[in-house]
């Protein structure tokens, strides 16, 4: 058999897992590639806090990858991790799909051709892919997504990229960077507490804890001997103390920072204001 049973479907998920678009796919005789219209990649890429995820038996499949086979018909394959399966959270009726699929059955035979090209069939692996060879691979596709502005598509990946490399200081920097760039301080907060307590990390903690009027805990953390007689630490120990009504405090911060830093001092005085 070419196709198997084709009642499968593939959806545009968004951040809050819930499917936005659904289109009816078309099983191959491999598991992981189906065929189906150009449609729900287009609103995946517009869409830029969405995922793609096919169903089948119940569950459902992110899609890892797609192949544009004919550009002309809008005729794609779409390539699925079998091995990161999910319960489907939703019905089938709560949503509208799109079931035509009369381009799809008018172009098996070509579908047939480009898949025996495009995948073929796998005989033997002698040598599987190596950990830090996939690790490479996300890392360029993260980096790739977060270059073209698709940030939380780069987030997925840096936190696929974790799974196997839990240590790795430099993800888990770009994880918070990124997370403090979209404005979700809590998962930013989650992962700058993982890193070294250097200036740059310690001034966006600072600046969340803040944001969460959480003045007693971004005190405590300024007035740890590790960060004396830095500048930034007067500026923002007086914003805190202003914000929570000690002003005496507040203004002893900008006499301390106006022997370091006069211009910062001064600067933290107008804020005083």
């Amino acid at each position: 058999m070419a196709f198997a049973d084709d009642s499968s479907f593939i959806f545009v998920i968004d951040e809050n897992n819930n499917p936005l678009y659904g289109y009816k796919v078309i099983e191959t005789q491999r598991e992981d590639i189906f065929f189906g219209k150009v449609e729900p990649l287009k609103k995946w890429i517009i869409l830029s806090k969405s995922a793609l995820y096919i169903s089948k038996n119940g569950f459902l499949y992110p899609v890892k990858n797609s192949v544009i086979i004919d550009k002309s018909q809008g005729l794609v394959l779409f390539v699925v991790d079998l091995t990161n399966k999910k319960s489907m959270s939703f019905s089938l009726d709560m949503i509208k799909i799109d079931r035509n699929i009369k381009v799809l059955l008018e172009n098996k035979r070509k579908l047939l051709s480009k898949l025996e090209i495009l995948f073929p069939p796998v005989i033997q692996e002698k040598e599987p892919i190596s950990i830090e060879r996939k690790e490479t691979d996300l890392l360029s596709m993260a980096m790739n997504y977060e270059k073209i502005g698709q940030i939380q598509k780069a987030i997925t990946i840096y936190e696929e990229i974790m799974k196997s490399d839990r240590s790795s200081l430099e993800i888990t920097s770009k994880i918070a960077s990124l997370y403090y760039k979209t404005g979700n301080f809590i998962k930013a907060k989650e992962f700058l507490q993982k890193l070294p307590k250097n200036d740059e990390n310690i001034k966006k903690l600072i600046g969340i804890l803040i944001i969460e009027k959480k003045f007693d805990e971004a005190l405590k953390i300024l007035n740890d001997k590790t960060f004396q007689d830095k500048k930034y630490v007067y500026y923002l120990r007086g914003i805190i103390h202003y914000l929570i009504g000690n002003k005496n405090e507040a203004y002893n911060e900008v006499l301390e920072l106006s022997k370091i830093d006069k211009e910062l001092s001064e600067s933290l005085r107008d804020l005083l204001r």
